[in-house]
């Protein structure tokens, strides 16, 4: 079972390599979604395994981040972190 301690260093490894160059930009994809991104209702990306998903995020992340949005408002938690399902147990935040 994780602690808040450990979950802050796994969110704040992943904000560490949102500062990283992520692959070959996609401007087309990111000027299609950026103007949704004011609007309140969740903004889902899907598609296919490996299809750059998590990569058009974090270039998403990278240009608020050059705006008006600091670091510390917004999160990425790759979900398939396997730091945080230990042993394969049920994710479960202990307080």
């Amino acid at each position: 079972m994780l602690n808040k301690e450990e979950l802050a260093q796994i969110v704040n490894e992943e904000r560490a390599l949102t500062k990283v160059q992520t692959g070959v930009g996609r401007k087309k994809y990111l000027a299609e979604i950026m103007p949704f991104l004011d609007r309140k209702e969740v903004i889902i990306l899907k598609g296919i395994r490996r299809s750059g998903k998590s990569t058009i995020m974090k270039q998403i992340m990278g240009s608020l981040l050059k705006g008006v949005v600091g670091a510390g408002e917004m999160v990425y938690v790759n979900l398939e972190d396997y730091r945080l399902k230990p042993d394969g147990a049920e994710f479960k935040l202990h307080t």
